[in-house]
C-alpha cells in the first residue's frame, strides 16, 4: 500500500548518485522490452559517460518510468506502433528523458485531469499510475510534462535536477 500511495510526501526517498541511463536499461529490462513483438524502440542516448548525475533513488525512478513505458506501449494500437525515448542534458543543469509514442493519444478533455487520482482513460486502468509518476518525479525536484494528440500519438517529458 505505501509504494501506490497518490500523497506526496508518501515516499522513503534513498536519495543516491545514478546515472539516468542506468535506471533506462534496468526499466527495459524489466519490462522485457527488446522482446516484445510489434512494437518499435527507438532509443537517442548521449554516451554513458558524458551524462550528468543526478540525485535520487534508482527504485523509485525506475517505477515512474516502468508506468510512463507501459502507458505508452498500451496506447499503441492492436499492440503495434512506435515508441522513442530520448535523453538529453541541457545547459541548464537538468536532464530530460522523452517518451514519445505512436498511440492512440488523449482526448483533450482528458488531459487536465490526468495527474488526479483514480482518474484513467483505460478500460481497466485504475487512475493512479500518472499521479503516482508525479509525486515520484516532483519528490526527485523535477517536473513532468505531457502532449497529446488523439490518433497520432502521446510525448511525456521528465525533467529532473542534476547533482
Amino acid at each position: 500500500i505505501a509504494s501506490l500511495s497518490v500523497q506526496r510526501g508518501q515516499f522513503s526517498l534513498k536519495q543516491q548518485p545514478i546515472n539516468i541511463l542506468e535506471v533506462l536499461t534496468r526499466t527495459f529490462d524489466n519490462l522485457k522490452i527488446s522482446q516484445r513483438n510489434g512494437i518499435k524502440i527507438l532509443t537517442f542516448f548521449p554516451p554513458k559517460d558524458k551524462l550528468p548525475v543526478i540525485s535520487g533513488d534508482p527504485e523509485l525512478l525506475q517505477k515512474a518510468f516502468t508506468n510512463l513505458l507501459l502507458n505508452a506501449i498500451q496506447s499503441l494500437p492492436k499492440g503495434e506502433g512506435a515508441v522513442e525515448i530520448t535523453v538529453a542534458p541541457d545547459a541548464g543543469g537538468k536532464i530530460t528523458t522523452s517518451i514519445r509514442d505512436t498511440g492512440c493519444g488523449i482526448p483533450a478533455d482528458r488531459m487536465e485531469r490526468l495527474f488526479h487520482p483514480f482518474q484513467t482513460t483505460k478500460e481497466k486502468g485504475m487512475g493512479i499510475g500518472l499521479c503516482h509518476t508525479r509525486s515520484i518525479i516532483e519528490v526527485h525536484g523535477g517536473q513532468i510534462r505531457i502532449e497529446s494528440q488523439v490518433n497520432a500519438g502521446t510525448k511525456v517529458d521528465v525533467e529532473l535536477p542534476t547533482l
